[in-house]
């Protein structure tokens, strides 16, 4: 490998590192100590939220669930909510809907 791409890709790496540690440690570190709560509990607590929220963001897109996917990126309540919707909400059956095309009326199910 060329020692200039070497170096390159050596300094975006730290480059990245340090950003990450200026920007996202240091934004935990100072909700900590305003807080009074361990580092450990806050990044536990966002990175639980993240996994539903993501799920759940997923899941909400793939059904065409607009409202759903809305409500999810203004409400924040630790995956309460996703974990409803994952599990109870997205599951409920809506009415059929009937479409119809130049031949032949077909029905069609909601997921």
């Amino acid at each position: 490998m060329n020692l200039g791409l070497e170096i390159l890709i050596y300094l975006s790496l730290n480059t990245y590192k340090l950003l990450f540690h200026e920007l996202v440690m240091s934004f935990f570190e100072e909700a900590a100590t305003q807080t009074g709560i361990p580092l450990w509990i806050l990044l536990v607590a966002f990175t639980w939220s993240i996994l539903w929220k993501g799920i759940a963001w997923w899941k909400s897109a793939r059904r065409g669930q607009v409202i759903w996917f809305i409500v999810f990126f203004f409400i924040h309540t630790l995956g309460i909510l996703e974990i409803l919707y994952i599990y109870l909400f997205s599951e409920i059956k809506l009415d059929d809907k009937k479409v119809k095309s130049k031949n032949k009326e077909k029905k069609i199910k909601r997921k």
